[in-house]
This record gives C-alpha cells, sequence and structure tokens, in this order.
C-alpha cells in the first residue's frame, strides 16, 4: 500500500526476497545491502526544498501552469459524479512481443523512447475523444533515483504533470519531437511535489 512502499520499492521487496529464497536453498547467506533510512530520505527531501534550484523549480511549474488548466471532458457512458468517490478499477492491455519490437523501431527512428512515444500516442488519443488541444497526464517520478538510494523502500513516488498542446493537426512525428522536449524540462523539474504545486495553484477539484 502507498501508506508504506510505492512501486520502485515493490521492486526492491521482490528482489531481497528472490536473493534471500536462493541463499536459502543453496545453503548461502544472502549478500543484500544494508537497509536504507527513510528518514534519512526525508531529511535531504527537506534539505533540497531549501536550496536555489528547489526555488528555481518552483517558478518554472508556477509559470508552467500560470494560465487556468482545462477540465478534460471526455464522452462518457453517464454524468461525472460531482460528489468523490473511492470507487474506481484498473484495466490491462497486454501488447505482443511482435507489435512491442515494432514500437520500438519506429521510437528509435524519430530518436524516442518508447515510454515517450506511448504518451504521445496517449494525448493524441484523448485529444481525438475529446476535440481538446491542451491536455495534462501524470507521468511517475521515483524518488529514490533523485536522491541515490536504489534500494529504499517507501512511499518516495513524485507526480508530474506534462502539459503540452495540440494545435493544427500536426503530423505524429512532429508533435512527438515537441513531447520529447517538454518530457525532458518535467524531468529537470522532478524534485518538485505535486502536491506542493497543487496548494499553490489552488485549483477546484
Amino acid at each position: 500500500h502507498h501508506l508504506v512502499c510505492d512501486g520502485w520499492s515493490t521492486n526492491v521487496i521482490l528482489n531481497e526476497l528472490s536473493a534471500l529464497y536462493s541463499a536459502k536453498r543453496e545453503e548461502k547467506t544472502a549478500a543484500l545491502p544494508p537497509p536504507a533510512s527513510y528518514g534519512e530520505y526525508v531529511r535531504l527531501e527537506a534539505e533540497a526544498q531549501q536550496s536555489p534550484e528547489w526555488k528555481a523549480a518552483e517558478a518554472w511549474w508556477r509559470d508552467l501552469f500560470a494560465t487556468p488548466v482545462p477540465r478534460l471532458e471526455l464522452p462518457t457512458d453517464h454524468p461525472h459524479s460531482a460528489a468523490q468517490s473511492k470507487r474506481g478499477a484498473t484495466r490491462r492491455r497486454w501488447l505482443d512481443a511482435d507489435l512491442h519490437h515494432a514500437l520500438k523501431r519506429v521510437g528509435a527512428q524519430h530518436g524516442s523512447t518508447l515510454f515517450a512515444m506511448l504518451a504521445a500516442a496517449f494525448k493524441v488519443f484523448l485529444h481525438r475523444l475529446s476535440g481538446q488541444e491542451e491536455i495534462v497526464i501524470g507521468v511517475f517520478s521515483a524518488g529514490q533515483a533523485r536522491v541515490g538510494q536504489p534500494d529504499l523502500v517507501g512511499h518516495c513516488v513524485n507526480m508530474l504533470p506534462v502539459r503540452s498542446r495540440l494545435e493544427g493537426n500536426p503530423a505524429f512525428k512532429d508533435y512527438l519531437a515537441a513531447l520529447k522536449s517538454i518530457l525532458l524540462d518535467v524531468q529537470e523539474h522532478e524534485d518538485y511535489t505535486y502536491g506542493r504545486l497543487l496548494q499553490q495553484l489552488k485549483l477546484p477539484r
């Protein structure tokens, strides 16, 4: 649960369980790294918030969202509820190996990662459904990587809102190039937290 760990942490736990299991089977002692301190992570995050880099990141995000964010209006089979609820679901779609390799090849031809290409395709899909030119999606950033503690178990995830526009019906390759640049800018300012940004912007639900 996110009260105690995130997706990155789950992989750390599973890798350590695997190492412990293998060592037990071979009657050896598992060579696990010393456990990282979540308290140290919190201390580093608090220190970072006093740095000039943090202030610069704050200014960058506030400038990016200086104009109002349009609400994404998707065609649905029933009206959106005004009351917040905990109801939800996850829908997964597996890509077969041939399609996966084909997508990676197309991305490589345009100097793009598979992630950036799928993000661009998702935004185009939302644009076609909604007819809206400006769309914001959220991507996740792992705090463990930011502070150099890859073996840390805890809730360190940060959401990065990616804002971009599809104006003038651009060719997909042109939009992909533009989104790649935006994603790099967002990653450069990933230390600033989503929660703090929401407090600054005072957005309605």
